[in-house]
């Protein structure tokens, strides 16, 4: 099953304000949904209006913005299961507190696509910060997009990438989960990216693979490139070549045969230590 790490509980998406106020009105018992179901914490301080309105109030929303689809809409794109005929919320709500069913992996699926590491909307508003320099504070723009993310149990966050940096027209950038884990671990990053994560800890090691620069237009002419675009590069391979002082090993690639080999010796000694 993919990985499911929401960082709002149930009871955070209520609370600060979501789906317009109707989410747990039954449309005239006309759907199965009740919010007596569920722990009455989960609504404590709030008013009928902010979660059981007949009628969508988008000032109950914490961003202030009207987000998400209907439930006719949920229906007619084949997304509601009967046993939550409420939707993925209700779903969660539900599995939140214990329940497991079979339909528990199409709907960690659906989180994922939507706002997992890899998710759709959690990468597109990462990119909206990112193309415009600012900070997740800035709210002058995508509150939609956040609104939504927040009805499926999640809040952007400074915690999600320990760097980000831009190469080419795309940004890439190292989540801290992917350090997280015991095993011996190897990245693959831009050399500005890398370059911040080395400052960041003493233990990570670096691995500079250079270039020379006859080779590199070699290359770069055999895929086709135009001669603005060789300039660029070379241009780019020039700055990064400033950073070479933070990494241990500086590796020439020429010969990409010799470049792996040297590669894995380097990576074995250190696996040994």
């Amino acid at each position: 099953m993919c990985e499911f790490s929401p960082n709002l509980t149930p009871k955070e998406v209520i609370q600060l304000g979501s789906f317009g106020g109707i989410y747990f009105y039954d449309n005239g018992g006309k759907i199965n949904i009740n919010h007596k179901e569920f722990p009455s914490d989960w609504f404590k301080g709030l008013d009928e209006f902010q979660f059981k309105s007949k009628k969508y109030n988008r000032k109950v929303n914490y961003f202030k913005v009207k987000s998400g689809l209907s439930q006719e809409e949920w229906e007619e794109k084949g997304w509601i299961n009967n046993q939550d005929p409420r939707g993925w919320f209700q779903w969660y709500c539900r599995y939140f507190l214990g329940r497991r069913t079979d339909d528990d992996e199409r709907q960690i699926q659906r989180w994922n696509n939507f706002c997992g590491e890899k998710g759709r909307w959690r990468n597109y508003i990462y990119s909206k910060i990112f193309n415009k320099g600012t900070t997740i504070e800035d709210l002058s723009f995508s509150l939609a997009v956040r609104q939504s993310l927040l009805h499926w149990g999640y809040m952007i966050n400074n915690d999600d990438f320990l760097e980000y940096e831009r190469y080419g027209s795309y940004y890439y950038g190292t989540s801290k989960k992917e350090l997280e884990r015991d095993d011996f671990i190897i990245l693959d990053l831009e050399v500005n990216g890398a370059t911040k994560l080395l400052a960041s800890n003493d233990s990570y090691i670096g691995i500079f693979i250079d270039i020379d620069d006859n080779v590199l237009i070699e290359r770069l002419n055999e895929r086709g490139h135009d001669d603005q675009f060789i300039q660029e590069r070379m241009n780019l391979a020039k700055e990064q070549r400033q950073s070479m002082g933070n990494f241990v090993y500086i590796i020439k690639n020429i010969d990409l045969k010799a470049t792996i080999k040297e590669i894995l010796d380097i990576l074995y000694d250190l696996e040994k230590k």
